[in-house]
């Protein structure tokens, strides 16, 4: 079992050097494995790792905002493949089945028993998991909010629980699930409740750009179906 990591600022500082007197809103990314590309915001750091050809998670991460855990707002791109195992930094062992496996375990593991399913815009009134198109693929789409305990001494992204007086963070997080023949993408925003609307037009500039450029991040190259067909 194999674990690499790389930190991939300079894809995003080469593009700077072209717009150096008026830096832009955003810049395009092509991932390390080139498998997908989407526009980022201007000045993130890109963080990728891998495990074999079983998994694959890259990082970018924003300047520091108060609201957000640990003050580091963020979105992430993950693949996983089908019905093979990987290991978590913890030890923890991921399997999926499909898309709605990874759902479920997702849900009931990371943020149950206590969570909600909640509407994109408004997290007081309950949503759904629902579809839209991304890649030119049928997306699965839901933003999930829950509550979970942090030591008092968590400065950044924090609250206290007016029943327990403990400190929290409320996790509002946004994910877009994208099938693919091997395996399957995952976009997610993983906000606080407070600092949600921060990013949320960031997160959906990323979403509406994404274009999957492989089946996979070890499959040959394949023709690209636009980002541009993804809808919100």
């Amino acid at each position: 079992m194999e674990r690499l990591r790389y930190l991939f600022a300079a894809p995003l500082l080469a593009a700077l050097a072209l717009t150096a007197c008026s830096p832009p809103k955003y810049v395009p990314y092509t991932s390390v494995h080139g498998d997908w590309r989407s526009s980022v915001p201007w000045h993130w750091d890109v963080m990728t790792d891998q495990e074999d050809d079983v998994f694959t998670n890259t990082n970018l991460i924003g300047p520091f905002e108060p609201d957000f855990y640990l003050g580091a707002p963020s979105f992430s791109v993950r693949w996983h493949a089908y019905k093979r195992s990987h290991t978590l930094p913890s030890g923890f062992v991921e399997y999926y089945q499909d898309v709605d496996d990874y759902i479920d375990q997702m849900l009931k593991r990371v943020y149950g028993p206590d969570y909600h399913i909640v509407d994109e815009d408004n997290p007081h009134i309950e949503g759904t998991v629902t579809q839209l198109r991304v890649a030119g693929r049928m997306a699965r789409h839901f933003v999930v909010l829950s509550a979970v305990n942090v030591p008092d001494t968590t400065k950044w992204g924090t609250s206290t629980d007016a029943q327990t007086n403990k400190t929290v963070v409320v996790r509002r997080h946004e994910y877009v699930i994208v099938p693919e023949d091997t395996g399957f993408y995952v976009l997610i925003y993983p906000a606080t409740l407070k600092g949600f609307d921060l990013y949320k037009p960031q997160f959906n500039n990323f979403v509406h750009n994404f274009t999957i450029l492989k089946t996979s991040p070890f499959a040959a190259a394949a023709a690209p179906m636009s980002g541009a067909a993804a809808s919100r």
